[in-house]
């Protein structure tokens, strides 16, 4: 019998997406706040660490072989990477 369930491994990164989802979503929330207060580093911070729990999620599901998680990490993470753009380089994210 193996040592691993294969809905376990879907579970666990299922629950890990939400709380990737919902970490983003407040990441995004303070944005405009942080900048206001000058805060640009710590939103770095912030968005550095979500890179690259996202980065870590999405290998670990590639490594699974669940490929719909690793489009949805994937995707977490060039929002993030659109939003350290944006605020950040003082580019603009393109249309």
């Amino acid at each position: 019998m193996p040592d691993f369930d294969p809905a376990d491994d879907f579970r666990a990164l299922s629950e890990e997406y939400a709380q990737a989802l919902e970490a983003l979503k407040a990441i995004v929330q303070q944005t405009e706040a942080l900048m206001l207060m000058g805060a640009g580093d710590q939103l770095k911070g912030f968005l550095d660490q979500f890179v690259t729990m996202a980065t870590g999620a999405s290998a670990k599901a590639r490594d699974k072989g669940l490929s719909q998680f690793v489009e949805w990490f994937d995707e977490l993470v060039v929002l993030a990477e659109d939003l350290r753009t944006k605020h950040l380089a003082g580019g603009t994210r393109p249309n």
